[in-house]
Order: structure tokens, then sequence, then C-alpha cells
């Protein structure tokens, strides 16, 4: 891994993290978290491979020779903080701004260097980046999953310890929450070991109707049946541990120890 300050270039990468692909528009989507910023690739048709090794278009920075300044400017409709989750649908890209605790959104269908976002979540407008347990708020986002069936994003939210779920079929900045996982509703954020309850949600994958979190702080992953959105959901199994109510670390076939991703 190169260190962050020399890795500013269309070439090279900091701490990269995430990435997404736009399989109809031949793009891949990379965030690369310590130079605070997303870089573009346009891929051969396959999808599979780049054109070349140099990034095409870069989001949170006008040029690609920037890094993360010091100290962390305030947050505005372009900029970003160690950028962690992407996902990608529709030309709308979804970007978990971990270090401006919100989602920015941008639209896609004409790309340019350092563009605003259309949306922001998490927030109520560009210029915030406080944290907040309530149905518009959030606290270090780290990944994200859209449910491209029923028109729904699902964040991370991990400082909160929840997984907040958006209806994106009518998008606005600011918007709230439909639905909370890990939580019994919107205020609520404490951290726990029981089917419900999460501890530090980090990697989301979604398969069919099931929403499977790698619940990092329990040494877990949990899944959920979310055939039908509703607060406070069990979940219908767990992986790491024998029962709902342990967080032990382990290093057997069936133990876990801090998992980050799936």
């Amino acid at each position: 891994m190169v260190a962050a300050a020399d890795a500013t270039t269309a070439t090279s990468f900091g701490m990269p993290t995430k990435m997404a692909i736009d399989t109809t528009n031949h793009r891949l989507f990379l965030s690369d978290a310590s130079n605070c910023r997303v870089l573009v690739f346009n891929l051969n048709t396959d999808n599979l491979t780049p054109f070349d090794a140099t990034a095409d278009f870069v989001l949170g920075h006008t040029t690609f020779t920037e890094g993360c300044p010091a100290p962390i400017p305030a947050a505005n409709a372009h900029n970003l903080s160690s950028p962690q989750g992407l996902a990608y649908s529709n030309n709308q890209l979804f970007v978990a701004d971990n270090g401006y605790n919100r989602v920015l959104v941008f639209n896609t269908s004409n790309l340019s260097n350092g563009m605003d976002a259309s949306f922001v979540l998490g927030q109520t407008g560009m210029t915030g980046e406080g944290t907040a347990c309530t149905a518009t708020g959030m606290n270090s986002p780290t990944n994200l999953v859209i449910d491209t069936t029923n028109n729904k994003v699902l964040v991370a939210d991990t400082g909160n310890d929840r997984v907040l779920i958006f209806d994106i079929a009518t998008l606005a900045s600011g918007m709230a929450a439909s639905n909370f996982i890990g939580q019994p509703g919107a205020t609520t954020c404490t951290a726990n070991t029981t089917q419900q309850k999460m501890n530090d949600p980090y990697g989301l994958a979604f398969i069919g109707t099931n929403l499977w979190v790698v619940d990092g702080g329990n040494n877990r992953v949990l899944m959920f049946n979310v055939a039908t959105y509703n607060n406070n959901l069990s979940a219908a199994n767990v992986l790491g541990q024998s029962v709902f109510t342990t967080s032990t670390i382990g290093t057997t076939s069936s133990t876990l120890s801090g998992p980050i991703t799936i």
C-alpha cells in the first residue's frame, strides 16, 4: 500500500476501500479513502479490464494531484472525507462519505472532475457534517447496498449501530430513513449482542430477499429476511457464533474475529 502523500496521481492509490461497476456504461468506481476521492475508470466492453491504468475522472477533487488537505475543510457539495462504501444504480453513484457523516449521491450521466453531488443523505444540506441519532442523521457510515427491486438503498450507519433504509424512488436531500435495522426506532443508537441489535455493522450484501450484515464488533455475520421492511427486525441466522447472544472471538471453522466485509 502506498502512503497517501505519494499516491495523488491518476494512476496510483492511497487506501482503496470499495468498488462499484456500471456494466451499462462500462465504468469502474473506486473509493480512495486516504486521498479523499473516488476514481472513475472507463472499462472495456467486457466490464473486466480498464482501457488503461489511468483514471478518467475524479470525484472529491478537481484534479488528480490533490490528496486530503490538512486540516480537513468544511463539507460542501463536492468534497469527500474518507469515502468508503459505494453503490451504483441507474446513473446514480451513492458514496458513504464516512468523515462527513453522510451519503452523497452523484448523477453519473454526465461526469466531470470535482462535480457537485445531486443529493445528500444523513445531513440536512451539503454543508452539514455532524453526527446525529435521528431518522435524518448518521454517524460514520461505511457501506451501502441497493435493493433494486424495491428501490431502496441500505446504509451501514456504523457509529449508530444500525442499518438505515431509504426509499430512493424519489430522492431528496436530508430525507428521513423509512426503516431501521438494529434499533427499535429512529432515536435509539445503542450497541448490544442480541437477535435484533448490532455493534459496529460494516459490510452489507443483498441476495434475493436476504440482507447479510457484517456485525464487526460482535464478531459475527447476521442474515435478515427483508421481504418486508420493518423496524427492529430479528435476524434469521447468525454466522460466527452459535447463538445470538455471544460475541466471542475464535479461530475455528465456525467463528470469526473482527469481520469487515462480505
